[in-house]
């Protein structure tokens, strides 16, 4: 219901996709700071996520992000679609924090997104967990039940992708691998 709340509300262009005018690496870092408040120990400061220079290859592996404990470098793939960047961005974040298992930083980030002020920032949380949680629903409750509840609306399944086709098609016509 929150993601086809949320979609609705989102800014698009020509083609449908979402638009967003805003700095995606300050509004990340303000949600983590946001949960800060709640939670001491992801009290602090962040540093700007920075794009992966192999986003191309990253999305190969359907890898979003990257936390390089080295450097302390939060990292994030640039060229996937955009409703995945402040959930991804949130998760790496969360690792600074110490938060090595992915669930936990998964868990973070979700709940940094969903409280943030911004709506595409929420939008960005409810649709990092939306299958898994559509997934473990049909499977506790059983078809015909299932099929009563609201349906995920069409916008929303566009919107919740990992590359959008065009990029699929440029990154397999310039692969390497």
């Amino acid at each position: 219901e929150q993601c086809n709340t949320l979609s609705a509300e989102m800014k698009r262009d020509e083609q449908g996709d979402i638009c967003f005018d805003k700095d995606m690496g300050t509004e990340a870092i303000r949600a983590m700071k946001n949960l800060g408040k709640q939670y001491e120990q992801l009290n602090g400061y962040y540093p700007r996520p920075k794009p992966l220079a192999t986003s191309d290859f990253f999305s190969q592996q359907y890898i979003a992000g990257y936390y390089f404990p080295f450097s302390m470098e939060a990292n994030y793939n640039n060229v996937m679609y955009i409703a995945n960047y402040p959930a991804a961005m949130c998760h790496e974040l969360a690792h600074l924090r110490g938060y090595i298992y992915e669930d936990e930083a998964n868990f973070i980030s979700y709940l940094a997104c969903i409280q943030s002020e911004d709506k595409f920032i929420q939008y960005s949380g409810y649709l990092s967990v939306l299958y898994y949680l559509d997934n473990d629903f049909y499977n506790a409750v059983g078809e015909e039940r299932y099929w009563k509840e609201p349906w995920i609306l069409p916008e929303v399944h566009q919107d919740n992708v990992f590359l959008k086709q065009e990029e699929w098609d440029r990154i397999e016509e310039e692969a390497v691998v």
